[in-house]
């Protein structure tokens, strides 16, 4: 895992646009930020989460809680699945993991698919 896709989960997680608005939220400078993001310094964020008491919110369950955007790089030479459905998909899954819900979604999602499978 990449220290820059652990600062993505912080900001979805704190509902924040950039890093310096990440900062305010966490209590530390953006440079901290920044030098976690170069030095790929996943120690450090996961001491600050701990620190904050979020550690299994951005660490844990890692198979649920990747974000759809690192999925959606994987897929970028893929034409054709578009870039405003993979968000969407994003969008349901923080509301779904604010809400505890991501099991629920999960579910659904199973039972959504068996209609486009036959």
């Amino acid at each position: 895992m990449e220290a820059e896709i652990i600062l993505e989960k912080l900001m979805s997680y704190f509902n924040v646009i950039n890093y310096s608005e990440l900062a305010e939220k966490i209590g530390i400078q953006q440079q901290n930020i920044s030098k976690w993001k170069s030095r790929n310094s996943i120690s450090a964020i996961k001491k600050k989460c701990r620190e904050l008491g979020i550690y299994n919110e951005i660490f844990g369950e890692q198979f649920l809680t990747t974000p759809l955007t690192n999925f959606s790089k994987s897929l970028e030479k893929k034409s054709y699945i578009d870039e405003d459905s993979l968000f969407f998909l994003e969008g349901l899954f923080l509301r779904a993991k604010t809400q505890n819900r991501l099991k629920e979604l999960k579910e659904d999602i199973q039972r959504l698919s068996l209609n486009y499978l036959n």
